[in-house]
């Protein structure tokens, strides 16, 4: 996942941002995460040092793309929206961070 592939971030990031305009979309994917074994599929991948290690340089990776301000001001802006930090707390309902690893 890693390696020079920037094109690729910068492309994941423009869907991202598009899908992030979409309510409807942002709807199901937290209405997914609320199914039990999505998130126990989720609460592996996310306790596995690998996965930490890939995502770690992957966000190293991506922070650098212009496209990631844009992104994280529609976030912001999401953020924002009354039902959006609900249906997050209820999507993320159950998880803990992982721990255990070095440092962030």
């Amino acid at each position: 996942m890693a390696g020079g592939a920037g094109g690729e971030g910068s492309e994941a990031l423009s869907e991202l941002a598009q899908s992030l305009k979409d309510p409807s979309l942002v709807r199901e994917a937290l209405k997914e995460l609320q199914d039990p074994e999505a998130q126990a599929r989720m609460k592996a991948m996310m306790e596995d040092p690998e996965f930490q290690q890939s995502m770690k340089q992957y966000v190293e990776q991506i922070s650098k793309d212009p496209q990631f301000e844009q992104l994280r001001a529609q976030t912001e802006q999401l953020m924002q929206e009354p039902d959006f930090l609900e249906q997050i707390s209820k999507a993320f309902a159950g998880f803990e961070p992982p721990t255990g690893g070095k440092g962030e």
